[in-house]
């Protein structure tokens, strides 16, 4: 997660209504990936496998601090991200 939307010490990927063929309704809840390592985010997976992801929407990636002292706000709109639909393709949710 970023330093500026830490909340719970847990990254959750917005899934409600997924459907990879409705890439307008894409989104963020108030958890954004960080990006430290070059525009890049490591995540562990229940099967014990890792991976490293390189972020390409500039969206995935707002100004740090940008949001002041009351953190991002809680539904963020972000429609045909492609950094969306691989967190959503990479996360447990019931898939179409």
């Amino acid at each position: 997660m970023r330093q500026d939307a830490i909340n719970w010490g847990n990254f959750m990927t917005y899934t409600l209504g997924y459907d990879p063929n409705s890439p307008a309704s894409y989104g963020f809840t108030t958890d954004y990936p960080g990006f430290y390592h070059h525009l890049a985010s490591g995540f562990s997976f229940a099967d014990g496998h890792a991976e490293i992801h390189r972020w390409r929407d500039s969206r995935t990636m707002p100004p740090l601090g940008g949001w002041g002292a009351g953190g991002p706000p809680g539904t963020t709109s972000s429609p045909r991200n492609q950094d969306v639909a691989w967190l959503q393709q990479h996360s447990t949710c019931k898939k179409p």
